[in-house]
């Protein structure tokens, strides 16, 4: 799998940005129900995984300075990601559920592909074009936060489905119950890799407010 070229993106605890308090725009989530598909087993538990995702978001944004400032670019960049993991939800119930069969823990794997992975990084990828506008916005110390919310929400969503295959295996041999989890635990880890690789690099051309970056390296998984 390829992951494009994408800034990288940290903190910076030394700026301050004094603006005035702003709500962050309301974002109804789609609806998820889809007619002929079954709401059990495996598509239950992720779609209950994908609603305590976007309760958590809306806590987490009120309690974070980014959603306090006047900071467009990231509030609409989180409530685009918001947006993503309901749009997967939306394929999973019409398309890849019914296909994939909703008791078959594997498919359970294949579906949290969709939001550990392939909504993670769309949503991150684009935000090179978003560089200067953050630092002319000099709301760099706000990034790690938001970055964390991201972090935060893919963290609840793993741990959901994750104990979830515990259960469902808890009968059976041991190779079956455990491979499911492996693969999970491969796109999580995944995930966050990439994730810490964008804060990790973005600290020294968000600290100088250069337009210089360092990028990361398109790799094969």
């Amino acid at each position: 799998m390829k992951f494009t070229s994408a800034i990288i993106f940290a903190t910076v605890a030394s700026v301050t940005v004094a603006s005035p308090t702003v709500a962050p725009p309301t974002v109804a989530p789609p609806e998820v129900a889809s007619a002929g598909v079954s709401e059990s087993s495996n598509y239950a538990v992720v779609k209950e995984a994908v609603m305590h995702i976007h309760s958590r978001m809306k806590i987490l944004s009120r309690q974070t300075n980014a959603f306090s400032s006047e900071s467009g670019s990231l509030t609409n960049m989180f409530l685009t990601f918001q947006m993503s993991i309901y749009d997967s939800m939306l394929k999973i119930a019409n398309t890849t559920a019914p296909k994939l069969g909703l008791d078959d823990a594997k498919s359970l794997t294949q579906v949290s592909e969709l939001i550990l992975l392939d909504r993670g990084r769309t949503v991150l990828n684009p935000l090179e074009t978003k560089m200067a506008s953050i630092i002319a916005a000099e709301n760099c110390c706000y990034i790690n936060q938001v970055l964390n919310l991201f972090g935060e929400c893919i963290d609840a969503f793993y741990k959901a489905v994750d104990s979830r295959l515990v259960s469902y295996y808890a009968v059976g041999s041991t190779e079956a119950r455990n491979e499911p989890k492996r693969i999970l635990k491969i796109q999580y880890e995944d995930f966050n890799s990439y994730l810490g690789d964008m804060k990790q690099k973005f600290l020294p051309s968000c600290a100088s407010g250069r337009l210089e970056y360092n990028v990361v390296e398109k790799r094969d998984t």
